[in-house]
């Protein structure tokens, strides 16, 4: 009998039970809720796009637009204009290391290529 009780008594000291009981407060829970959907509803984040020219002169910008198209037509290339450049990028990537190998391969038509940080679409970005 005193062997069982030792045997228990050891037991229950190695080998605690792992169940705890979290106790929230209502007040953390609602803050908790609030930061959930307010993270769910966001449809940008910060990530990768790779800037091809950036330029004065809008035929330039047009030009190397035309050039990126013909070269890859599956792809889309924006611009924008932030006075007094314009600036071609194309891409969508979430993080650096997956817009290396596709950026890579632009060096061959666009020498002057850079890889610049921007908001991205999550959805845009993952299409590439």
């Amino acid at each position: 009998m005193k062997r069982i009780i030792l045997i228990a008594l050891i037991a229950t000291v190695y080998f605690p039970s792992n169940a705890q009981t979290i106790i929230e407060d209502s007040g953390i829970s609602s803050v908790m809720r609030h930061y959930t959907q307010i993270n769910k509803s966001k449809t940008e984040t910060n990530g990768y796009r790779i800037q091809l020219v950036v330029t004065r002169d809008r035929r330039q910008m047009e030009e190397a637009k035309r050039k990126f198209e013909l070269a890859y037509p599956d792809k889309e290339a924006d611009w924008t204009f932030l006075a007094p450049y314009y600036k071609l990028k194309v891409g969508a990537f979430l993080d650096k290391l997956s817009a290396w190998p596709y950026y890579r391969s632009l060096l061959k038509d666009f020498p002057t290529a850079i890889l610049t940080t921007d908001r991205i679409e999550v959805a845009e970005a993952l299409n590439y």
